[in-house]
């Protein structure tokens, strides 16, 4: 270790600080940054001890083989007990139960689905014969309209005399019209 002789310790009364006491840029010593990336490794995959795929994943990627096998972890069987009579029993009594609480529960829900599709098919179809008696009764109420409008027309008729000053008689007063000049 080198040590600057000019720096010292004691304290100056001026409190001035002397530039020699530090190290400009230049003197720092300086060293080359290493190249990273050829110390990068690959990310463990299910493939990370196949070295064909890791070859073919990057040319450039280190391979590291390693010298011995790591053998998984053996864990010892877990204990079998055998279940006492009672408890058999009781387990089988409750899965007969748990089935038929299950079927009933499936049977329930079948049915209210069936109602609920039985009611929806009803009331499309009185939608649909609503909407069937509505534009029957708009056809039949446009046909009347156009019944009055026809009697109407074939009522009024033009003023005999060949005037056309607009004006309209119906047929019964064209009758009652001629009658008196008749007598």
């Amino acid at each position: 270790m080198k040590f600057n002789h000019e720096m010292s310790a004691e304290a100056s009364s001026s409190m001035q600080v002397s530039t020699k006491s530090y190290k400009t840029a230049e003197e720092y010593p300086t060293s080359d940054i290493p190249d990273l990336g050829s110390h990068m490794y690959p990310q463990l995959t299910c493939t990370w001890n196949n070295s064909k795929m890791l070859k073919a994943m990057s040319s450039d990627m280190p391979i590291v083989n390693f010298l011995a096998d790591v053998p998984e972890p053996k864990y010892p069987p877990l204990p079998v007990h055998k279940p006492s009579k009672s408890a058999t029993l009781y387990l089988a009594c409750t899965k007969v139960a748990y089935e038929e609480i299950k079927n009933s529960q499936i049977s329930a829900w079948l049915e209210v689905v069936h109602k609920a599709k039985k009611k929806e098919k009803e009331e499309r179809e009185q939608a649909k014969c609503a909407e069937k008696e509505r534009v029957e009764k708009e056809w039949v109420e446009k046909l009347k309209r156009e019944h009055e409008e026809h009697a109407h027309v074939r009522r009024m008729m033009p003023v005999a005399g060949g005037e056309d000053d607009r004006t309209y008689e119906t047929p019964c007063m064209k009758r009652t019209a001629e009658s008196p000049s008749e007598s």
